[in-house]
C-alpha cells in the first residue's frame, strides 16, 4: 500500500488503489456467511511501511482506499467506517505478534487468559519452546523496513486484589505490592494479560532492507573522507557483508564483496546505537542501547519469527564450509545459542558467490528467493550481532525459538489482534452487564513499565480497542 504514496499533487486513483485489496475481501466474502456482511467490522491496518511516509500521504492513500471500497460493486461489507483503516503502530504491531505466538503454543487462551499447568511437554521442539511455570513468552519480529521486541519485565503475580501481600514471595520476605493489580488481572481464578504487561517497541530502520541502506551509506561516507577525492577509483566500495565476487551497484557506487563476517560485524555495531549517527565505542553501549531506546533487563523465553527464522534457517543450511560449527547449528535448531549463530557465520559470509552460490541461487534454501540470497551474510550478521550486542542476549543464551509455524499456524500479529478485540468485546460485555451502561469500555494501557521507569516511547501508546462482533484483518507486511 506504501507503493500508491507520495505522490505529490497528483490526485490518487482511488479505483486502482482499492483494486489492491478488492481481492483479500471478496476472499474473506466467501468465508463470511452473507447474513453477516452487514455487521462485520473490517479492520485494515498497515505497517512499517506505511509509517515511513508522512501523516498527509498516509490520510491520502487511506482515504483513496475508503472510496475506491466504497465505491465497488464486489466490496460487501458496508459496514466499514473510513476510522477502521489505518497505520499499526510499531509497538502494537509486536504486542499483538507476542499474543499470538502465547495462543499459538497454547499458553493463554481466546480470552488470553494463561493457562496453568499445561507445559505441553509433548508437542515437537521445532515448533514449541520449553516453557518453565508457564511464563507467557515475548516475541522478536524482523521485517523489512522495522524490527519489534516484546516481552515481560517480570513474571506476572496472582492476587485477587490491590495492595496485598505477593504470593511470589515467601513469607518473610512478602511485602504489600501495589502494582500486582496492574501487572496482571485475577478474573475469576486466571491470570490475564494485558498489554501493560508488556515492554514492547519498534525500531523504523531497523528492518533489514532499512539497516542495509543505512549500513551502504555509511561505506560510502568513509570511502569519501579516506579518499577526499571523486575519481573512478572511489567509487569502488569493498563491502564486507557481500559474497566475495559479487557486484552490484547502487547511488553511483559499485559495491564489491569480501565476505568477511567479523568485518561485516564491526559495521553492524558501529550502527546499532542510534539511527542516524555512526558510532565507534560501540563496546561501551553493547546490550543496552538500539536505535536510541534503552530498553529494561531482558526476561523470559522468546519466539523469533517472519526474517529471523527465514534468514537464520539459511544460515543453518548453507554454513556448511565450517563444517564442526554447521553440524553444532543444526544440532541445537531452533534453539540455538547465540553463540552457535555467531561461530557459524564465517561458514555462511566466506562462500563465493561466483562458481558457488550463483549457481544454486534458485534452489539455495526453501525460503530465499534468488534476489535474496545475495544478502543473506548480512542479515545473518546483522541479525546475530544485534540480538547479543542490541538486546544484550547472553552468548550462551537458549532463550530464543526460531520459528515459522507453531501448530500448523503461521505467527501473524493480525491474529493476535484479533484475539486483543475479541478480549475487549467480552470485557465490554461484562462491564455492560454490571453496571447496566452501554458503550464501549475504554482504558488507556501503556506497552511500559511505569513503576520501573522503562518506556517504549515517549508518547504512550493507547492499547484500547472497540469492540467488535467479527473481525477481518487486512495487513501490510514490514
Amino acid at each position: 500500500m506504501s507503493a500508491f504514496g507520495p505522490m505529490g499533487d497528483e490526485e490518487l486513483d482511488a479505483h486502482h488503489v482499492a483494486a489492491h485489496m478488492l481481492p483479500l475481501f471478496e476472499y474473506a466474502a466467501e468465508i463470511v456467511p452473507p447474513k453477516w456482511y452487514e455487521t462485520t467490522v473490517v479492520k485494515y491496518q498497515a505497517t512499517a511501511g506505511m509509517r515511513l511516509l508522512t501523516e498527509e500521504h498516509q490520510t491520502q492513500v487511506y482515504d483513496a482506499l475508503y472510496q475506491g471500497l466504497m465505491d465497488s460493486d464486489t466490496f460487501v461489507f458496508r459496514g466499514m467506517q473510513r476510522e477502521d483503516i489505518g497505520t499499526l503502530s510499531g509497538e502494537l504491531e509486536g504486542y499483538y505478534g507476542a499474543v499470538a505466538a502465547n495462543y499459538l503454543s497454547g499458553l493463554i487462551d481466546a480470552n488470553l487468559h494463561v493457562i496453568e499447568g499445561n507445559t505441553d511437554s509433548s508437542s515437537s521442539s521445532a515448533e514449541i519452546p520449553a516453557i518453565n511455570d508457564n511464563h507467557p513468552i515475548g516475541a522478536l519480529d524482523m521485517g523489512g523496513s522495522s524490527t519489534q521486541i516484546v516481552y515481560l519485565t517480570k513474571p506476572l503475580h496472582k492476587s485477587s486484589s490491590c495492595g496485598k501481600k505477593s504470593s511470589t514471595l515467601s513469607d518473610s520476605d512478602a511485602e504489600e505490592d501495589p502494582h500486582t493489580c496492574k501487572l496482571s488481572e485475577y478474573e475469576a481464578g486466571k491470570l490475564k494479560i494485558h498489554g501493560d504487561n508488556f515492554f514492547s517497541t519498534s525500531y523504523l530502520s531497523y528492518g533489514v532492507d532499512q539497516f542495509r541502506e543505512r549500513l551502504w551509506l555509511a561505506l560510502i561516507w568513509d570511502s569519501q573522507a579516506a579518499n577526499h577525492s571523486d575519481s573512478c577509483e572511489t567509487k569502488m566500495i569493498s563491502y564486507p557483508c557481500g559474497f566475495k565476487g559479487h557486484y552490484f551497484e547502487w547511488n553511483g557506487y559499485t559495491f564489491f564483496g569480501t565476505g568477511n563476517a567479523d568485518e561485516c560485524t564491526k559495521q553492524v555495531q558501529r550502527l546499532l546505537p542510534h539511527p542516524e549517527d555512526l558510532t565507534d565505542n560501540h563496546q561501551e553501549q553493547a546490550g543496552r542501547v538500539v536505535g536510541g531506546i534503552e530498553h529494561p533487563p531482558l526476561n523470559g523465553k522468546f519466539f523469533a519469527m517472519s526474517l529471523y527464522f527465514f534468514t537464520l534457517d539459511c544460515l543453518r543450511e548453507l554454513s556448511h564450509p565450517m563444517a564442526n560449527a554447521h553440524a553444532a547449528l543444526n544440532k541445537a535448531w531452533p534453539r540455538p545459542s547465540i553463540r552457535e549463530l555467531t561461530d557459524a557465520l564465517e561458514g555462511l559470509c566466506s562462500r563465493s558467490w561466483t562458481n558457488d552460490l550463483e549457481a544454486i541461487q534458485h534452489n539455495s534454501h526453501e525460503f530465499t528467493r534468488a534476489e535474496v540470497l545475495p544478502h543473506r551474510c548480512f542479515e545473518s550478521v546483522y541479525m546475530v550481532t544485534l540480538l547479543r550486542d542490541g538486546f544484550g542476549f547472553p552468548p550462551e543464551s537458549r532463550n530464543i525459538t526460531f520459528t515459522f509455524l507453531i501448530d500448523g499456524s503461521e505467527v501473524e500479529w493480525s491474529l493476535g489482534m484479533a484475539l486483543a478485540l475479541f478480549s475487549d468485546v467480552k470485557d465490554s460485555d461484562k462491564t455492560s452487564a454490571t453496571s447496566g451502561s452501554v458503550g464501549n469500555k475504554t482504558k488507556d494501557k501503556n506497552v511500559t513499565t511505569q513503576d520501573d521507569g522503562w518506556h517504549a516511547n515517549q508518547s504512550s501508546t493507547n492499547l484500547s480497542v472497540p469492540p467488535l462482533q467479527f473481525t477481518t484483518m487486512a495487513g501490510e507486511s514490514g
